[in-house]
């Protein structure tokens, strides 16, 4: 258990983290490069666009709407000798709204990501680093094709801003010609800035590591087994629950292509949750501390521990072509939750892409999630559902206009059981400037 004298910390910690990646990333690019005789490649992105969105802070029978400003800017860089490579990804992106009498909708989300990679004969080695800091609503929201996310599942998700670090090795060798093992780790650290039970987003760290052996079995079959261990822990200062959960697991998994541009893979195996939770006590008698157990009766012991066993898996399918790109994905996995616990989440993800014309090109991605607490801990469930049609339109070669429309539907099961039942609707036009960029 962690200490609470050091929960003051974490925001601190965490930001020193972000700016430590920044300074090496970029030492590293800076003195790395000439000595190793790698090119270099530097290329800006810049956006600016205008947005309407009705029920901006995703609230319940919010019937508010807000017009703003988005300004976004990206600096791709990269430097690469015949086996070793870095790439740094600085990108922030700005939003201004003149109806927001408090300032509570104007994010300033900030962005580092790097990785290191190095390749020999027979094996491959990479380093991926990344730092953030969002606005919870903008963490909150999710598209099809996009990463899991680990919102908090809560209405609250104005005025506050969330951290994340995150740091994931992976070594991988090939032996003979058709057997590869591959190694990986991860460390992922998130922060609030208003870390309390009450706002229902509490700070957590994530610790995984997994072990798969893959054998190609013929020009288009693959499979293999993969074995992995988690830790999840949460312990903020004035939670009413501490949580630590180790986790193992393994799984089978394999690949086909189909054709040169279709391909599937589909993976299954199951996963084991050992549970620790330390609950602060709700009254004393005398000294000694009464607390509330998970069957809601009054304990004198507040640390419960239990196991939960839970499936896991996807199928997927993708193709890529000059004309159509599509992937279609359905999924149940076990993620981390700044709720303060883990969280089983089935999932359905599907996007279409397609060259319309040689100048304009169409994207519908639909996401859908069901999500529950790992052994019910706190028994609050969510339901969310995300469409978005986007259009792209190449003017020149550095000139584009970029348009979408998103919907967004957010149920979300409260302590108290009612459900809160959120909608969004989110318009946006803009210019998009990608520069031609540097090269030596």
């Amino acid at each position: 258990m962690k200490s609470k004298l050091f929960a003051g910390l974490r925001p601190r910690v965490s930001r020193l983290r972000g700016s430590g990646l920044a300074l090496a990333c970029l030492g590293l690019l800076a003195f790395t490069s000439p000595l190793l005789g790698a090119s270099f490649t530097a290329i800006p992105t810049a956006k600016v666009g205008a947005s309407y969105e009705s029920n901006p802070r995703l609230q319940d029978n919010d019937e508010d709407d807000a017009a703003g400003l988005i300004l976004e800017g990206i600096l791709n860089m990269e430097w690469a000798s015949q086996r070793t490579s870095l790439a740094v990804t600085p990108r922030g992106r700005f939003s201004f709204y003149a109806d927001s009498d408090d300032n509570d909708l104007e994010d300033e989300d900030l962005f580092l990501d790097g990785r290191l990679s190095h390749t020999t004969v027979l094996s491959e080695y990479a380093l991926e680093a990344g730092y953030s800091t969002v606005g919870v609503r903008s963490s909150e929201v999710e598209s099809a094709g996009g990463e899991s996310g680990s919102g908090s599942g809560t209405i609250r998700r104005a005025d506050d801003s969330r951290q994340t670090f995150r740091i994931a090795p992976e070594w991988s060798r090939l032996f003979g010609t058709r057997n590869r093992i591959i190694a990986s780790a991860g460390y992922t650290d998130v922060d609030f800035d208003k870390e309390t039970s009450g706002t229902g987003r509490l700070p957590y760290e994530y610790w995984n590591g997994d072990l798969t052996f893959q054998r190609t079995l013929n020009e288009k079959t693959s499979a293999g087994l993969r074995v992995d261990i988690t830790r999840f822990e949460s312990n903020a200062s004035g939670a009413s629950i501490d949580n630590e959960t180790n986790s193992y697991g393994a799984s089978l998994f394999a690949n086909y292509a189909f054709t040169e541009t279709l391909s599937g893979s589909v993976y299954g195996g199951w996963q084991t949750s050992d549970i620790e939770l330390t609950r602060q006590p709700f009254t004393f008698i005398g000294t000694t501390p009464v607390c509330v157990n998970s069957a809601g009766q009054l304990s004198l012991s507040c640390t419960e521990k239990f196991s939960d066993d839970n499936f896991v898996g996807q199928a997927s399918l993708r193709k890529e072509s000059e004309i159509t790109d599509y992937t279609l994905s359905v999924s149940r996995s076990i993620a981390p939750n700044s709720n303060g616990t883990e969280t089983i989440r089935d999932n359905l993800d599907a996007v279409v892409s397609r060259q319309l014309t040689p100048r304009l090109r169409g994207r519908i991605g639909v996401l859908y999630y069901k999500q529950e607490d790992v052994s019910d801990i706190t028994n609050r469930d969510s339901d969310y559902i995300s469409a978005r049609f986007s259009l792209n339109w190449r003017l020149t070669e550095r000139w584009s206009l970029d348009s979408f429309y998103r919907y967004v539907n957010d149920q979300d099961e409260l302590l108290n059981g009612n459900t809160d039942d959120a909608t969004n609707h989110y318009l946006y036009f803009g210019v998009r400037y990608q520069g031609r960029g540097w090269r030596r």
